[in-house]
């Protein structure tokens, strides 16, 4: 049969299409000691849940690879990238490689530029295995002993069953990307405090979050485990018992994850079969005076800061770029205030809102007892008054309250009636608040 031109351009295409997919090699978990692991290439976990392959960014007008685990079976998600090998080092060219050395290690090559990915001193056989929890081992070949695993290298990103916080031979933390299209140490860090006895987040060398008591943005999603770690002398047969490493974890068995963003947020997701789409569950936006004083906080929608009734931006423009922290200041001042007499101001009824504990608290039969004992303070600037008789004084400012209205309702009695000290030419003239909108 001739062929013809057309025919001929037809089969030079499907035979390059051909040599492309040969090209493109696909390991099945494991990547054996002395194979290579390409730019088109990819190590899949067991269930497909999970890739390690190499993936591209563009920054500088130039494309720079790095090699990272994403998820694999989600579609059209190939961009979240949970694990990162050379964040601090990306490679120019297509034709890096990633490989395991003949001392046992893994390391990313590309001519004479080696990457070291770990360091294990054994100088043994071993093979990489990339597992469904999205965890990367390099065993040794011998025994299936683990030496390293990335689960131990923590990124941006805590998976189920990945841990935070430290013990004797390792500390877990997580670190944000520089930016969307760089994987590079940022400037927000995610670790256990010992000090604090607590999760914070850092941006340098301060502090912008603090997973407290008050905060529950993530204690249904990070647990809290104390190993104890027990010494003793061999000479004197003494124990030195009562030191403690403590370590947070995720659950087991489910798709959320915990993302540390490039903006310092810290997000948790679950991935929605049935939407086909990441689901915010709960941030951080919420902690740590996050919107600053006289303001409320709702950590389920995207602009999560609000003025308290009566109260405007401190600084207007620099609130609407999204600077929240000047917190908010009154439309009108109150009153003339001689502590132990009762002021003129009011007091408006708040549902709904949740507070940081507070330590002024004391107990009254009644709200309006609670009410007075604010009243006749010049400093107290706010109460709430709890079903069990505990009132609770703010003095000076209000900071981190949080609005719950979606968590619960006014059922519970652990969430108290809140008010808020205003100035009495805020109601209008039957004696009602002007505005009586939820802050």
């Amino acid at each position: 049969m001739a062929l013809t031109s057309s025919t001929l351009a037809s089969l030079t295409s499907f035979l390059c299409l051909c040599t492309f997919c040969v090209n493109a090699v696909i390991h099945r978990e494991v990547l054996p000691i002395g194979q290579s692991m390409g730019t088109p290439d990819s190590v899949v976990s067991y269930s497909e849940k999970f890739e390690l392959c190499f993936f591209t960014r563009i920054r500088d007008n130039s494309t720079k690879y790095y090699v990272g685990i994403r998820y694999k079976r989600i579609p059209n998600d190939k961009n979240k990238i949970v694990w990162v090998a050379n964040r601090d080092y990306a490679f120019e060219t297509p034709s890096a490689v990633l490989t395991i050395q003949p001392d046992g290690n893994f390391v990313i090559m590309d001519g004479q530029v080696t990457y070291r990915v770990n360091k294990v001193s054994n100088n043994v056989s071993t093979y990489g295995m990339l597992l469904d929890s999205g965890n990367l081992l390099l065993l040794q070949t011998s025994n299936k002993q683990i030496l390293w695993q990335s689960f131990d290298c923590p990124t941006d990103t805590l998976l189920p069953s990945m841990k935070l916080g430290y013990d004797e031979r390792n500390t877990w933390s997580l670190r944000s990307w520089i930016s969307a299209d760089d994987p590079a140490p940022g400037a927000f860090s995610l670790e256990y405090d010992s000090g604090r006895v607590n999760l914070i987040i850092n941006n340098g060398s301060n502090v912008s979050w603090i997973d407290d008591s008050y905060n529950d943005t993530i204690c249904h999603v990070i647990r809290q485990s104390y190993v104890k770690r027990v010494s003793y002398s061999d000479h004197y047969f003494k124990w030195n018992v009562g030191q403690y490493i403590v370590y947070y974890t995720s659950p087991v068995g489910n798709d959320s994850r915990l993302v540390l963003e490039v903006s310092g947020e810290l997000m948790e997701e679950y991935w929605s079969d049935k939407e086909q789409v990441w689901v915010s569950i709960q941030s951080s936006k919420c902690g740590n005076n996050y919107c600053g004083a006289f303001s409320i906080c709702n950590p389920k929608t995207r602009d999560p800061c609000g003025c308290l009734y009566g109260f405007r931006p401190s600084d207007a423009d620099s609130w609407f770029k999204g600077n929240k922290s000047a917190g908010c200041v009154r439309n009108t001042d109150l009153s003339s205030c001689s502590n132990g007499v009762e002021s003129n101001d009011k007091f408006k009824q708040l549902y709904n809102v949740k507070s940081p504990t507070l330590d002024s608290l004391t107990k009254f039969n009644t709200t309006r007892e609670c009410e007075s004992s604010c009243s006749r303070n010049c400093s107290c600037v706010a109460f709430a008054y709890y079903l069990n008789g505990d009132c609770r004084l703010w003095l000076g400012s209000v900071l981190n309250l949080k609005n719950v209205s979606t968590d619960m309702d006014n059922s519970d009695d652990s969430i108290p009636i809140f008010y808020l000290r205003l100035a009495a030419s805020e109601l209008d003239i039957s004696g009602n608040f002007k505005n009586p909108r939820f802050p």
